[in-house]
């Protein structure tokens, strides 16, 4: 896996997920209002309770796995199986980079079913 390891243990991709209808995501580097870089999410949908959340940098991983999770411009296992397919066919190369990008999208990805 990636340096970071997965964004989600099995255990929180299978428990209950916010529905999220539209968020604005409001990027701030240092200083930031809360005191760090950190990423803050407003929900403007019709039935949206006080809806700001601070997303600290350590929970980036977790942000960015669910947020691309089911997306059609996300990734899935076959992406992650055609990467490392070209890596084992590929001869006289420099593998390590794409060793490292299969990795890094499979730690974005939920448990295999």
């Amino acid at each position: 896996m990636s340096e970071a390891g997965p964004a989600l243990t099995p255990e929180e991709w299978a428990g209950p997920q916010p529905h999220i209808r539209r968020l604005d995501l409001l990027i701030f580097e240092d200083p930031a209002p809360e005191g760090g870089d950190c990423v803050i999410c407003e929900d403007h949908g019709p039935d949206a309770e006080s809806g700001r959340a601070v997303i600290l940098p350590e929970d980036r991983h977790a942000l960015a796995a669910l947020a691309l999770h089911g997306q059609p411009f996300g990734f899935t296992w076959g992406h992650v199986d055609a990467l490392r397919e070209v890596i084992a066919d590929a001869t006289g190369a420099n593998l390590g980079p794409l060793h490292e990008i299969a990795d890094r999208i499979a730690a974005l990805l939920p448990p295999r079913e």
